[in-house]
């Protein structure tokens, strides 16, 4: 009797345990993926950059917005050609989501083309 009842509480003990280390094990790879991903994916330089060209975007007394000044906020925020590119995906997507038309935010990514165009690569 005190035997089976030993074996019952072991067993019961070590899927404690088990189910403690699955916890552990979940929280540690959902972390290393977050890590990894956020590392590669992310300069904080790529968001004060999206944001200052947002904002001069979007401020009405640049109309037409100038692909020199766009330069010129790539350049103050160390930027070079192929950060550009991404970059204006970026602001693209914020203006689609501030309620810009399809068509006028593919014109602004345009224009931040051209000012990619005169960074360096």
């Amino acid at each position: 009797m005190h035997f089976h009842l030993f074996v019952l509480l072991a067993n019961k003990e070590i899927e404690e345990r088990a189910q403690g280390m699955w916890a552990v094990l979940v929280v540690a790879a959902t972390t290393a993926s977050r890590l990894i991903r956020s590392g590669r994916h992310y300069d904080p330089l790529n968001g004060i950059a999206a944001g200052e060209i947002f904002e001069y975007l979007t401020a009405p007394i640049y109309f037409p917005p100038d692909p020199s000044a766009v330069a010129t906020i790539f350049r103050r925020n160390a930027r070079r050609f192929g950060q550009a590119r991404h970059v204006a995906s970026i602001v693209t997507s914020w203006l689609i989501d501030a309620g810009a038309t399809r068509e006028a935010a593919m014109a602004s990514h345009a224009t931040i083309m051209a000012a990619a165009i005169l960074l360096p690569v």
